[in-house]
């Protein structure tokens, strides 16, 4: 940095916090005069005139960086996506910063359809999105935490567009900001106090982990390309997982990173969902199968209807059961163990 030159761009990835200072530095930043920035693994720094701003690394636990590898599995999920006008959100947000609820609930209520609509909880206040579009079946998402929305704001006047894919009421959303030469991803779990890590399985929904030679030649791949259209999807999910790849969902491709020095942690990866699905696999409990029209349904451990429909490179499209996860929780924390066992009859088979 004090060379003022550009240093060789590297693989890597660092963890810091966003703190007033910080934002202070990068508010420094006119046209009508240089400003350096450093980024590297351990911080970032920021340089303007005399006005140097540095944060450092923040070093994270593992149940965080494996809820944020579990953001990027919900990332790679089918959504209902709502093309949304800067306006119409702006609309929305200072409706908000303009009120502070005392009670119960505390939700956007968004009704998907030809003319697309949020309702403002507690209020009830409905705001017609007139400028905005959604192309699907008609659908009404909730979302919490909606204040932390209004990191928004600061971005609104330059957004050319916005889209935004909601998972369904209870889970995760995201919200895309198109700048023009850059873009802001703004992801949010469910509610502000929800974790990512504890019961929330979104990888259940891809096909299972490719072989390691397959892995490798992928990573190999990815990296002298550093961007990939495609590729098998269980070698490319097994990279995510591990900080090796990212997913971008407005251009479908895979871009290479590193988000650990080395290799990642090494936590406990296989749910217990998992482990009983395989052992109902193992078992022969999953019996019946019938397959027609793209929808596989059997009847596993002798007492649960189960259906499912997969895609051709292995997802979890949509599926069904009779058990009390499914009947309580739908897909919103991931497929049920009777789900998994049956997405993986299916998948082996194929």
């Amino acid at each position: 940095m004090r060379s003022r030159g550009c240093g060789i761009p590297s693989y890597g990835c660092t963890n810091i916090d966003f703190s007033p200072s910080l934002v202070s530095g990068l508010r420094q930043i006119r046209s009508g005069g240089a400003t350096y920035l450093e980024v590297a693994r351990e911080g970032i720094v920021v340089e303007r005139g005399e006005r140097t701003t540095r944060e450092e690394k923040v070093e994270l636990p593992e149940s965080w960086m494996r809820g944020f590898l579990e953001v990027q599995a919900a990332l790679r999920l089918p959504t209902q996506t709502l093309n949304l006008a800067p306006i119409d959100l702006g609309n929305v947000l200072a409706y908000l910063k303009g009120r502070k609820e005392k009670e119960s609930p505390r939700g956007l209520v968004f009704e998907l359809g030809p003319e697309p609509r949020v309702t403002v909880q507690p209020w009830n206040r409905t705001f017609e999105l007139r400028k905005s579009s959604y192309e699907g079946p008609p659908a009404t998402v909730k979302v919490w935490g909606r204040r932390r929305l209004l990191l928004l704001d600061k971005v609104l006047g330059r957004s050319k567009a916005i889209r935004v894919r909601f998972l369904g009421t209870g889970g995760p959303s995201f919200w895309s900001c198109d700048l023009g030469d850059i873009s802001f991803l703004l992801g949010m779990s469910p509610w502000s106090a929800r974790e990512w890590t504890n019961a929330d399985c979104f990888r259940l929904f891809e096909p299972q982990a490719a072989d390691e030679a397959l892995v490798d030649r992928t990573l190999t791949t990815l990296e002298e390309h550093l961007v990939l259209p495609g590729g098998d999807r269980a070698a490319l999910n097994q990279l995510c997982l591990r900080g090796r790849a990212l997913y971008d969902p407005d251009t479908d491709r895979w871009f290479a990173r590193r988000v650990f020095d080395e290799n990642p942690p090494d936590p406990d990866t296989v749910t217990q969902r998992e482990r009983d699905a395989e052992q109902m696999v193992e078992k022969g409990q999953v019996q019946s199968l019938v397959t027609k029209d793209g929808r596989h349904e059997a009847m596993v451990k002798g007492r649960y209807r189960v259906m499912c429909e997969v895609g051709d490179d292995g997802r979890l499209v949509a599926g069904r059961c009779d058990c009390a996860f499914y009947t309580r929780l739908s897909l919103q924390r991931g497929p049920c163990k009777h789900l998994i066992a049956l997405h993986r009859v299916v998948t082996r088979a194929a």
